[in-house]
């Protein structure tokens, strides 16, 4: 479910660049915008600030700060985190270069895009790593941020011995008012990811909060409601904050019960087999599909608008996972590199 979250948080654009033109609708209708803003502005960007803190939380859940047991969490993280990062943005770059050369389908680029072939060193480098910007597969920015955490581990580990409350706090106002000075590692990952390893540290339950779940998950969607409603007001990035960490607290609350349900809890189970693989290689193929149907149909009413708007994500999601099981009977083995041995 998070990663059907970060996959509708890219599909929220109605536009499309070309290489001569801009085609699809830049302002939609009220009621078009507070869907769109409610899913992917709202309920979905709940996904990534989730991920850093459960990744803080599993990596520090038991963690005994030593040089050995840092050793063999970077090694794992070698594996599960740095070979699929590096595949896929080189993979990704080698195949958009072939596009914007290729007649057919270059016109799907934007011509204010410098183009990959005229690259230098530092370009490619930093299309790979995300030095100063996103990667060329934007959605790793997550995984980078996650490495760079995990490489800090020593750190935050001094941190939670000497002052995590006040660091905490912190780190917690530096996000919450958006003044973090630093453009990588983000201060989404350094404030959750800490969070988790301060819930870890601490021995709390991540499930903590479920004695008062029914009543935020009330507050949190009349927050979600006049979040999306307010988000041209100069006040609503504190009112979405402020739905961000209750609705944190209200899918965990929501999970408890997800996964009594036998059926849901298999299927979730079942799904959770491609969800790597899906974040993996849903863009540029979104971005793709997105052009290609803006350009084809033209949308224009409020139906049309909405009509691609859901079904873009789900064709995305469905090719993703019939590539995933294409692959696995002919390459198991690449199949297990390529998504950290997931």
């Amino acid at each position: 479910p998070l990663i059907i979250g970060v996959i509708f948080i890219h599909a929220y654009s109605s536009e499309a660049d070309l290489s001569s033109e801009t085609v699809g609708i830049a302002s939609t209708s009220f009621k078009v915008l507070l869907i769109k803003n409610l899913i992917s502005q709202g309920i979905a960007r709940i996904s990534v600030p989730l991920f850093f803190l459960i990744s803080g939380y599993l990596f520090f859940k038991g963690y005994a700060a030593s040089y050995e047991n840092y050793k063999s969490k970077l090694r794992s993280r070698i594996k599960t985190l740095l070979i699929p990062y590096l595949f896929w943005n080189i993979f990704i770059l080698l195949a958009l270069a072939l596009a914007q050369h290729l007649p057919m389908t270059k016109v799907y680029f934007s011509a204010n895009r410098n183009p990959i072939a005229s690259y230098g060193i530092f370009e490619y480098l930093n299309a790979i790593l995300g030095i100063t910007w996103f990667p060329i597969a934007y959605q790793f920015w997550f995984i980078r941020d996650l490495m760079i955490m995990t490489i800090l581990a020593p750190i935050i580990s001094i941190c939670l011995r000497t002052f995590p409350t006040f660091i905490l706090g912190t780190l917690s106002l530096l996000w919450f008012f958006n003044l973090w000075p630093i453009y990588t590692p983000s201060i989404v990952a350094c404030a959750f990811f800490f969070a988790g390893a301060y819930i870890a540290n601490k021995r709390i339950s991540l499930f903590y909060f479920d004695q008062y779940g029914l009543i935020i998950l009330i507050t949190y969607i009349l927050t979600l409601f006049f979040d999306v409603s307010t988000k041209t007001f100069t006040y609503n990035p504190y009112i979405h904050n402020i739905g961000i960490v209750l609705g944190i607290v209200s899918v965990l609350y929501i999970s408890r019960y997800l996964v009594k349900q036998y059926k849901m809890k298999k299927l979730l189970l079942w799904a959770s087999t491609f969800s790597f693989f899906v974040f993996a290689a849903h863009e540029p193929m979104l971005t793709v599909l997105r052009k290609i149907l803006i350009k084809a149909y033209q949308p224009t009413s409020d139906i049309e608008i909405l009509g691609l708007y859901f079904i873009i994500p789900t064709i995305v999601i469905t090719a993703s996972i019939l590539i995933y099981l294409g692959i696995k009977p002919i390459a198991p083995r690449f199949l297990k590199v390529v998504t950290g041995g997931r």
